[in-house]
């Protein structure tokens, strides 16, 4: 793969910006809290300012998160993390109207699945020969779904000449 490989589309995932702030925000005020009852006040700041920027990249790479087509693959980006899959790897691609709560939202590996979630709403699935898969939301997963396939399409018609 090229780094100057052509984007074909590209898409900012949705996500709940108010959502993710006062997230953040509550999560910041509980690592101070329980970090000054459980050391002295000191050690409390300390680790208040740890967790502060790894909070603030979580909430920025999470409002940066986005899907990409380009002419060989399927990738998704939560910076500076991806996951990429490949046109010619695909084996299947579903639409799940639920996926289970647990698995988060974010960037995860759950049971052979990289979830790239931003929202709890039908979520792309695509299955990959003998790697991991990949699991995204994008704001309407018909049309995506639709879009992917057309360009698999292309790039086995393209490879096959």
């Amino acid at each position: 793969m090229s780094d100057t490989m052509e984007i074909i589309y590209s898409e900012k995932a949705p996500h709940y910006p108010l959502l993710v702030t006062a997230f953040n925000l509550l999560a910041l005020a509980f690592v101070l809290i329980f970090a000054n009852l459980a050391w002295n006040q000191n050690e409390g700041w300390l680790a208040f300012f740890i967790a502060a920027p790894l909070m603030t990249w979580g909430a920025l790479s999470f409002s940066n998160m986005r899907y990409e087509l380009d002419e060989e693959a399927v990738t998704a980006w939560l910076w500076p993390l991806r996951s990429r899959i490949e046109y010619k790897d695909v084996e299947k691609i579903e639409i799940l109207e639920k996926y289970p709560w647990y698995v988060g939202l974010g960037m995860h590996w759950f049971k052979g699945t990289w979830w790239v979630t931003t929202r709890y709403q039908p979520c792309v699935l695509i299955h990959q020969k003998g790697k991991s898969n990949l699991a995204f939301t994008p704001t309407n997963p018909d049309a995506f779904v639709a879009m992917l396939k057309e360009h698999i399409k292309k790039a086995k018609h393209k490879k096959a000449r």
